[in-house]
């Protein structure tokens, strides 16, 4: 209909009220009535989007506006998947903040428009504004947060005690009203996204109680779905104290229930959540296993975001394993995705793992220099602090690599002042624990005049302790800790208890199946012998240096080639292969 026809229409209509509520009511119930119901999957209902969202539009706006709080919720039920599916998190959001501005509502519509709402965050990133609509929907169901380390340890405990005291039954009981059902899968249903709300805040407290607790109510709610959901954040949360085997037998168990629901959310999710697991302690078969099965569930189901961060986790995987092209592919393919749908946290991710993989490759390449510009203005878009301590440490490794010293220091003591005292859980976060000792090792073996070297020595030390802390929970990153440690003790001038660090690297990086690292801790010890001397693994200094070499030129790292090969130079070491 051409536009003024439409208004000229619209005008007709208006002029008798009683006929436009009418007919605007009718128009509202057809549309949506075409929303696919919760049992017919996203090829359910009648409703061609492309060519009817105006319309779908003007229902919406209609029944948030006059349609009475239960059929609202049904219509929002509906709508919010379909949201989801396309990628419209910002019109969610703006639809839900619309709905809840109505008075009065009743309490369980509201909470649930609040835990709707803080989905939607989530999808676009925005940890902070996500939080506070979680929290407002457990405020609203009666079971408000703690505000105190006090009453966390309190929720812990009596949670803990529950599951105990199960243990003596047959399992945990499913509500039998159905109001009481209802709340506790509201309950569940928050819980398990505050879960990972906490984890992207780097709020470890609250995390284990609020796992805990999320996975009673969603027993209690008889949804297999939320149970394996809630089961596999409790693994992840685990995880994060250090507890491997039983974070692993949590998100195992949560994997096949996954599987056995069926539903894309749930086995995304809880592909996610595993990556985090395994990529702690390198479990790289699960995880490779496990993205092809989980992308193609999510596949039909619009579920940009969790699908992101599964390539992203993935990506991270095949960089810690010396599949760098493939990390790099997965990294461009991630920042695409997060710039089109103007997802900071998607966006800068991706351009992370784009850039440590070309880092190790090609560290000359000139597209590292736009990455990194294209990643300062995401820093301040709300990502997450140890996010912004990786890019720091990034552009002083781009620094380091170009010979321009002083702004690597510059871009290291930015992140070393970001990065705190204390070591970030994130198992993804190693670059930015390792980096930060690892520039300013180079930087003190280099004897940069004009930098000022006990700030530098001082900042090194910081970061050592910080990475070994971070290396107790997070064990894939013990091979570059030994590796730095050496360093370290070489420099103080201890050089058998460097060479022994260094040895148990490769020994560690072995066992961990991670090649770039084992390839730098065989070129450090390579390095640092003497010519005609062995190190306790057997090798004299030529045997360690080719080791090296062969393992950087099957990953494609030129520069550290180009290292090997001076160091070969100057010490008159013939290569074997010449």
């Amino acid at each position: 209909m051409h536009e003024l026809l439409r208004q000229y229409a619209a005008e007709r209509l208006a002029d008798d009220p009683a006929d436009e509520r009418a007919t605007r009511a009718r128009h509202a119930a057809h549309y949506a009535a075409l929303l696919p119901g919760p049992a017919e999957g996203p090829a359910g209902g009648g409703l061609d989007l492309d060519a009817e969202v105006e319309n779908l539009r003007a229902a919406t706006d209609w029944l948030v506006a006059h349609a009475d709080p239960a059929r609202l919720d049904a219509h929002l039920g509906r709508l919010c998947p379909l949201y989801r599916r396309k990628g419209w998190f910002r019109e969610a959001r703006a639809v839900l903040t619309a709905a809840l501005a109505r008075e009065p509502l009743p309490v369980l519509e509201r909470a649930r428009w609040h835990r709707l709402l803080g989905e939607a965050c989530i999808q676009l990133g925005e940890m902070g504004p996500a939080r506070e609509h979680l929290e407002r929907t457990l405020s609203l169901l009666d079971s408000p947060v703690p505000a105190s380390t006090p009453g966390w340890l309190e929720v812990l405990a009596s949670q803990w005690l529950q599951r105990r005291l199960r243990r003596l039954g047959p399992g945990a009981p499913v509500e039998r009203q159905e109001d009481r059902r209802a709340r506790a899968q509201e309950r569940a249903a928050v819980c398990w996204q505050l879960d990972e709300t906490y984890y992207m805040l780097e709020e470890p407290l609250p995390m284990v109680p609020i796992a805990l607790w999320g996975l009673n109510q969603a027993e209690r709610s008889g949804r297999l779905d939320l149970v394996a959901r809630s089961q596999a954040g409790l693994g992840m949360t685990v995880g994060t104290a250090g507890l491997h085997r039983l974070a692993d037998r949590h998100v195992r168990a949560a994997v096949i229930a996954a599987e056995r629901t069926g539903d894309p959310v749930t086995v995304l999710w809880t592909q996610v959540v595993g990556s985090l697991v395994w990529l702690a302690v390198g479990h790289w078969a699960p995880l490779d296993a496990g993205l092809g099965r989980a992308l193609a569930a999510g596949a039909d189901a619009g579920l940009q975001r969790l699908a992101d961060q599964a390539v992203l986790l993935g990506g991270i995987a095949r960089y810690l394993t010396g599949r760098f092209d493939e990390a790099a592919a997965m990294g461009a393919d991630a920042r695409a995705a997060g710039r089109e749908r103007r997802d900071p946290m998607v966006h800068l991710w991706g351009l992370l793992v784009l850039t440590e993989s070309r880092l190790r490759t090609d560290p000359a390449d000139p597209a590292i220099a736009g990455w990194l510009e294209e990643a300062r203005p995401l820093q301040a878009a709300g990502v997450s602090r140890i996010d912004v301590v990786r890019a720091r440490i990034l552009e002083a490794r781009f620094h380091l690599a170009a010979g321009r010293p002083a702004d690597a220091w510059r871009a290291t003591r930015a992140a070393a002042d970001l990065a705190g005292r204390q070591s970030s859980f994130a198992v993804y976060t190693l670059e930015a624990h390792a980096g930060i000792p690892e520039v300013c090792l180079a930087l003190a073996e280099q004897g940069v005049p004009g930098l000022a070297m006990a700030e530098l020595r001082a900042t090194m030390a910081t970061g050592l302790r910080r990475l070994r802390r971070y290396a107790r929970t997070v064990p894939v990153a013990h091979p570059r800790a030994l590796t730095c440690l050496g360093w370290s003790r070489w420099l103080d001038g201890r050089h058998g208890a460097a060479r022994r660090a260094w040895a148990r690297a490769i020994r560690e990086a072995e066992r961990l199946a991670m090649p770039y690292e084992l390839a730098r801790a065989h070129d450090e010890l390579g390095r640092h012998l003497a010519v005609g001397e062995r190190a306790t693994l057997g090798l004299d200094r030529a045997g360690h240096l080719e080791r090296a070499r062969s393992t950087f030129e099957t990953l494609g790292c030129q520069a550290d080639l180009a290292a090997i090969d001076r160091v070969e130079r100057e010490t008159g070491v013939e290569h074997k292969a010449r």
